[in-house]
């Protein structure tokens, strides 16, 4: 028999951002706040809910599903100063809009 996910009750609030005249919905702003009881709350069940993926996961040695806040990007972390992972991380931005652009023809 396959267990039925119950994900937590998650509610949503009505904040919208203006940024740059761009006007986005944050309904889960309500989240940011980690010091919160109800947010406590709500982490605590959705650990619940995932505690046997990331068990399995870590059995594997997949980092994939490890830490929930990370997701499938955990493998994708670097260990290094600040400077250098946004030079790094600009060159490699440079490097993907080179390759994309030479699919584009004129």
């Amino acid at each position: 028999m396959t267990d039925v996910l119950r994900y937590p009750a998650t509610r949503t609030v009505g904040v919208v951002e203006d940024l740059f005249g761009e006007r986005l919905p944050d309904p889960y702003r309500w989240l940011e706040d980690g010091a919160s009881p109800e947010t406590r709350d709500w982490t605590a069940a959705q650990n619940a809910l995932t505690v046997k993926l990331r068990q399995a996961s870590a059995k594997a040695g997949n980092a994939d599903f490890y830490a929930l806040w990370a997701g499938q990007a955990v493998p994708l972390a670097r260990a290094l100063p600040a400077a250098e992972l946004i030079a790094q991380l600009e060159q490699e931005t440079i490097a993907a809009i080179r390759k994309v652009a030479s699919f584009v023809k004129e």
